[in-house]
């Protein structure tokens, strides 16, 4: 038996094929393909399904072929059905797909070698440009002229310095796309990471006229991690906060560890605040919080994104609460094993 779609698919007439063999329908490569599918339904007594190349009239089609078994009412099976679907275009989207990603893939690590290199190639001189401004401003060859030009090579000195930030943030994204960002494992006094951090937004901070609050409990335990990376962490949390909060604010730091032994970072401020619909995008690369005119050309938004990266790579995780005009939180949470027992 077999109905008109089937006989229209292989290309068979019913009554050429009643009481042939397979072997006599088929060529034998497929016949024997069959046979095998058939022994084993019989074997196992149920269903079993193949992708099978089958050649037709108009060229060779991929065919998702289902046998199974009919039985009697003593479970003897006397019978074999077939369902045979055409599966050809399927799979020819499915590789068109699979190509794709591929191509999408080789695309991005194009991409992210040529950032690393490029990052490298930008560093070099501006490096130079940072350090003859150094020695611009404080005048190691005698004093300037007027003292506008001191202004100015502080100028160069800072804006060189932001832009080396930039570039370094933009190389370490590279190497973590990449997977070949460095990381050194040693225990670090997390108090100490907190002072440091503190003490490279202090200035900027007292000139906006905010608060800076650092809340390191004595007794606090140390942790295992990567102190460069530890440290960038909680930099790039605080620039943020104090960059967000204006003047009269407050940005608080502090550390903690929590009922499972695991330890809890907080940086929270009173600043703008972040919308609901920006929180869900604003740790994707290169996204930055939109409608606040004032600070809108600030940055690139890569820094949380590089943040929560880092985080990731120490098994914690990053999470923001925050609302507009009221202000942000930030807790990073760090696995409990990489608390060090004192």
């Amino acid at each position: 038996m077999m109905n008109q779609e089937y006989e229209r698919l292989f290309g068979i007439e019913l009554q050429s094929a009643v009481g042939e063999s397979a072997r006599s329908v088929f060529p034998d490569d497929i016949a024997e393909l069959f046979e095998l599918q058939e022994k084993e339904v019989i074997d196992r007594k149920e269903t079993v399904t193949r992708e099978q190349v089958i050649p037709h009239p108009d060229g060779d089609r991929v065919h998702l072929c289902t046998k199974f078994p009919v039985a009697n009412a003593a479970g003897t099976i006397h019978a074999i059905g077939t369902i045979s679907t055409d599966i050809t275009d399927k799979k020819a989207v499915e590789k068109a797909m699979l190509d794709a990603k591929e191509q999408a893939e080789l695309a991005n690590r194009a991409k992210t070698e040529f950032l690393a290199h490029m990052s490298h190639e930008l560093r070099t001189p501006l490096n130079s440009v940072i350090g003859f401004g150094e020695v611009l401003e404080k005048g190691v060859f005698g004093p300037f002229g007027h003292f506008k030009y001191q202004e100015y090579a502080k100028d160069i000195g800072d804006s060189g310095s932001h832009l080396l930030s930039l570039i370094s943030n933009i190389l370490d994204i590279s190497k973590i796309e990449a997977g070949e960002l460095d990381f050194f494992e040693e225990t670090i006094d997390v108090g100490e990471i907190f002072e440091s951090s503190a003490r490279m937004v202090m200035d900027r901070a007292a000139r906006n006229g905010i608060a800076l609050n650092v809340d390191v409990p004595q007794g606090l335990p140390p942790m295992r991690g990567d102190e460069v990376r530890l440290k960038q962490i909680l930099l790039n949390l605080l620039s943020n906060a104090v960059k967000f909060t204006p003047k009269g604010g407050q940005v608080s730091v502090e550390a903690t560890i929590d009922n499972d032994n695991a330890m809890v970072w907080e940086v929270a401020d009173t600043g703008v605040g972040i919308a609901a619909d920006d929180l869900e995008r604003i740790l994707n690369p290169f996204e930055k919080v939109r409608g606040n005119a004032a600070i809108s050309h600030e940055g690139t938004g890569l820094g949380l994104y590089l943040t929560n990266a880092l985080t990731e790579m120490h098994g914690g995780t990053l999470a923001i609460d925050s609302e507009p005009a009221k202000g942000t939180t930030v807790t990073v949470r760090f696995p409990p094993e990489r608390t060090v027992a004192t």
